[in-house]
């Protein structure tokens, strides 16, 4: 997704051993942009061994309000593998711009994914926001993978583009 919507500003809510802010970092780097990802998680204060040319700015032990509190700039790209707070909705609705992207992990039942959702869908700027579902088990066999997906994606409908197939 970072490599497909290259996103300068990335937030990211539930860092825990960094595995997806050096994924994304690494992402950035492969498009050569002055990026940077804004990541914190509450729970742990861990470091992450990061040397290439994006700019990770972590903010461990520190609660997604406290570190949005700390964030000037307009988020092009939210991930979200953290539950926000109510007050985080508020401080979002001043961040995110018509075109962020927003990515929702562990989207089943009502794990973090389906309570934020529901909390971010109270925001006006994300009406215009359409909602892609993790991709099911059985079709990713078909392709091969052998793990699952519990990640969905809020995109702009201005983004998506739908052509008749006759």
């Amino acid at each position: 997704l970072v490599k497909y919507f290259e996103p300068i500003k990335i937030v990211e809510v539930g860092t825990f051993i960094g595995k997806s802010t050096w994924s994304m970092a690494k992402a950035l780097d492969e498009l050569n942009n002055k990026s940077i990802i804004y990541t914190c998680d509450s729970s742990n204060n861990i470091i992450i061994p990061w040397k290439g040319k994006t700019k990770i700015k972590q903010f461990p032990k520190m609660t997604s309000t406290d570190m949005l509190n700390k964030i000037v700039d307009k988020i092009d790209f939210l991930s979200l593998d953290g539950r926000i707070n109510q007050e985080d909705i508020k401080i979002l609705s001043n961040l995110l711009h018509s075109k962020s992207i927003i990515v929702l992990d562990d989207f089943e039942g009502m794990e973090k994914g389906v309570a934020n959702l529901f909390a971010l869908r109270r925001m006006e700027l994300l009406k215009n926001h359409f909602l892609i579902y993790p991709c099911k088990q059985n079709y990713l066999h078909k392709l091969g993978f052998s793990s699952h997906s519990l990640t969905a994606v809020l995109i702009p409908t201005t983004l998506i583009e739908l052509s008749p197939q006759g």
